[in-house]
């Protein structure tokens, strides 16, 4: 059984108001509730693995509902889903891992959000095609113009974020949910927003002392202690006492 809720899908919802003042701040707000969304499924080792405008419900009120969990799986190295021959999820939405069989983790959602965030904040998706194949080659090896390059209206955080959002490989996007929500966050309360070498670290999250196999049940721990660490490059304020 499944809620009864009314509303509309997200494009119908942001496309509607789209030069309207204020569009690219609702665009913001919108997404950080789609992000809080994926930060609590993530913390609980899931992966959407078909997020899209379709799957995403604007209530009434203004309030998020990530739908359809028909794909989703959970992280456990043991689900045959992981990694699959077969292609899942909606092709203008899948992150290349994903568009080639191969494993994916909660990064692989963060590259469809950026899709998402891309269309929304341009009009159209970063990469169009006739063919699937030809979408599978766009998503492995096509680099998409940043939004500020096509509509010169869009915020440079809220562009920057998108590129990073759609990097090629999983290490070549921010880490976590968290990591984003900080983005939109300080985009909204009108801060600096961090650079796109904030996002993207030099050493891959899985390598980093915070996730040796001693912390094994603690990955939602690490991925809060990693967001905190964040906040405090970004002078938002924070104690974090490691021990």
């Amino acid at each position: 059984m499944m809620e009864l809720t009314e509303g509309r899908n997200l494009r119908a919802h942001l496309r509607s108001n789209l030069e309207a003042p204020g569009y690219f701040e609702r665009v913001a707000e919108t997404m950080a509730q789609v992000v809080r969304a994926l930060a609590y499924i993530h913390d609980r080792n899931v992966v959407h693995r078909d997020l899209k405008p379709g799957n995403i419900l604007v209530t009434h009120v203004g309030r998020v509902k990530v739908m359809d969990f028909g794909i989703a799986f959970e992280i456990d190295g043991s689900h045959p889903s992981s990694r699959s021959r077969k292609l899942v999820g909606t092709l203008s939405y899948v992150s290349p891992e994903q568009a080639t069989g191969r494993k994916v983790d909660a990064r692989s959602d963060l590259y469809s959000l950026g899709i998402i965030l891309y269309e929304l904040l341009v009009g159209t998706k970063p990469f169009q095609g006739s063919s699937v194949s030809q979408m599978i080659y766009k998503h492995l090896h096509e680099i998409p113009k940043p939004p500020r390059e096509i509509n010169p209206r869009v915020p440079q955080q809220l562009s920057d974020l998108t590129v990073s959002l759609l990097g090629k490989g999983p290490h070549d996007r921010p880490y976590s949910a968290q990591q984003v929500l900080v983005n939109l966050e300080t985009f909204l309360s009108g801060g600096q927003a961090p650079g796109h070498e904030l996002f993207v670290s030099d050493i891959a999250p899985e390598k980093l002392p915070l996730s040796e196999p001693r912390f094994v049940g603690r990955a939602a721990l690490i991925r809060k202690l990693r967001a905190r660490l964040v906040r405090l490059e970004l002078g938002k304020g924070s104690f974090v006492l490691i021990v």
